[in-house]
């Protein structure tokens, strides 16, 4: 009953629509403009009729609902409209919502809720993945999802943005959140080599291929937490032979790796000493 349209044609109906969008009898429009899509779909006033639904919508301040029904348009009114209209209007709104502070009771401000715009920058992305925004709203996913602390959902996004986007402004931001990402995931778990070291890796990547980012001397310290606790690893393996297994060969073995991945380190004068000491004794073992 709410979508019978009151004119007998479509041209009729989107005149009619028009006159009460002109006086600003708005709610009535939009009514009207929804029930002439309804009822005549396939009308060359039909894409007219639903983008100015949408509009009207987000006068509103119908955000989210105006969102989908310009993606209704997308979808179903393909050559009709400007897509980069569209695409820059949907954009527009994700942005709002991403940032928007909800009230709560008594009308006190709220916070934001970003997470509400991941469906709608997911959207655009598919829509117009060639766009020339798609690259920042696939950033923004990236962003969001690690504000939420879903550190490997973020990291799948900044993946997508630097694969997909290879030349785009946000991919060094990318590399570095992703290495940033990695670096919070090992530690959650802070005895969990493989990821210390893929985490380790990754900001080493980004601070060689950027050295001039503004992040790159925050990559250097997270790089430099990350050795020294990949340091800790091999020594205590060296430790755990020499001192707990007794085992001087197994012993020599880790320590040499340590002094391999880490030559710099303080305490390369004590482990040659402590190598040589092994090897001696090791050396009058075989001797007896």
């Amino acid at each position: 009953m709410f979508r019978r349209p009151e004119q007998a044609s479509p041209a009729e109906q989107l005149e009619y629509a028009e006159l009460l969008d002109a006086a600003g009898r708005h709610r009535k429009a939009r009514r009207e403009y929804r029930a002439l899509v309804h009822q005549w779909h396939d009308s060359a006033e039909a894409a007219k009729a639903q983008q100015r639904y949408a509009e009207l919508l987000l006068d509103n301040s119908d955000y989210e609902k105006a969102f989908n029904e310009l993606q209704y348009l997308v979808e179903h009114f393909a050559g009709e409209f400007s897509l980069e209209r569209i695409l820059e209007e949907q954009f527009r709104i994700a942005n709002y919502v991403r940032t928007e502070r909800r009230r709560h009771l008594f009308f006190l401000p709220g916070s934001a809720s970003p997470k509400r715009s991941l469906p709608l920058y997911e959207q655009l992305v598919r829509s117009g993945p060639n766009w020339v925004r798609s690259p920042e709203a696939q950033f923004y996913l990236g962003v969001i999802y690690e504000d939420e602390k879903e550190y490997e959902l973020a990291i799948a996004a900044y993946e997508t943005l630097a694969l997909r986007y290879s030349l785009s402004e946000f991919v060094a931001s990318a590399h570095y959140r992703r290495g940033y990402c990695l670096y919070k995931i090992s530690q959650r778990s802070p005895r969990d080599e493989v990821r210390c070291a893929k985490a380790h890796s990754a900001l080493l990547r980004f601070e060689r291929d950027y050295p001039r980012d503004p992040d790159a001397s925050k990559a250097a310290a997270y790089a430099a937490e990350l050795k020294e606790r990949l340091s800790g690893y091999y020594l205590d393996k060296a430790d755990f032979y020499d001192r707990i297994a007794n085992r001087p060969r197994s012993a020599i073995i880790a320590y040499n790796d340590f002094v391999r991945n880490f030559p710099t380190s303080e305490k390369r004068d004590w482990i040659d000493q402590r190598i040589a000491q092994l090897e001696l004794q090791l050396n009058e073992n075989d001797n007896q």
